[in-house]
């Protein structure tokens, strides 16, 4: 037991403070004195490495969102969403090791033959649709079930409704401050709860905007979340 916890010590740097980490824990991007004479001495995990770049708007990323897994044998969906209100998805397609490794499993959707090959250049990762409509920063975004339309909330008071594949707008709910989240009820995707700046939840009908509820809380909601059962809703506020 004496040796177990004296490992676990030099794991978390209790042995030798003066010494660099050298166990699970590790110094992460750059900056340290460490880590910059480790780069100097050729230490290839001395810091963290992209392994791909991508960049399809001058302005800041604010949220990403990827879609499932087992939704298209070729690709995984990726969202990335910007404070000038735009939204590049991304299909992400899976290497060869990965769909032999997955050759034996069922897919629900059959991936467009246009889609089930990865871009000539080898980049692995090509542009699936750009959704413009925002006029102001993104707050957050998430998938539908069926991964064919994408939701986002933004500063410019706004929940918006987007074909994933013609990038066309298909929905606007409208409230009266900035929506910072929103989520579907997880066993009900013609029911999603936004919240607003004003502190205010809002059950609304995704067919005709009827709101169904509304929840005045004590502070601005700035997360949510649903438990496994979909019976409890976490909620994440401003003050902490």
């Amino acid at each position: 037991i004496t040796d177990a916890l004296n490992n676990v010590k030099s794991w978390f740097g209790g042995n030798d403070r003066g010494r660099a980490s050298q166990g699970v824990l590790r110094p992460s991007l750059k900056g340290t004195r460490a880590m910059k004479q480790q780069r100097r001495d050729g230490d290839v995990n001395s810091d963290l490495r992209p392994v791909q770049e991508l960049q399809d708007s001058e302005s800041a990323v604010t949220c990403i969102c990827f879609g499932q897994e087992r939704l298209h044998k070729a690709y995984i969906l990726l969202a990335t969403a910007s404070k000038d209100g735009t939204v590049v998805i991304y299909r992400c397609y899976r290497t060869e090791m990965e769909i032999s490794f997955l050759s034996d499993q069922d897919y629900p959707q059959e991936d467009d033959s246009a889609f089930s090959a990865p871009p000539p250049d080898h980049s692995n990762i090509a542009v699936h649709s750009k959704l413009v409509g925002h006029s102001r920063a993104i707050t957050s975004i998430f998938f539908n079930l069926l991964e064919d339309q994408l939701v986002t909330t933004s500063i410019d008071k706004s929940v918006r409704f987007w074909g994933i594949d013609s990038g066309e707008m298909l929905k606007v709910f409208t409230d009266s401050s900035p929506v910072p989240v929103a989520t579907f009820l997880p066993f009900n995707p013609q029911v999603f709860v936004a919240a607003n700046s004003n502190a205010v939840l809002r059950l609304v009908n995704v067919q005709n905007g009827m709101v169904l509820q509304k929840l005045k809380v004590e502070t601005e909601v700035r997360a949510l979340k649903f438990d496994d059962t979909g019976l409890f809703l976490l909620a994440g506020t401003k003050s902490g």
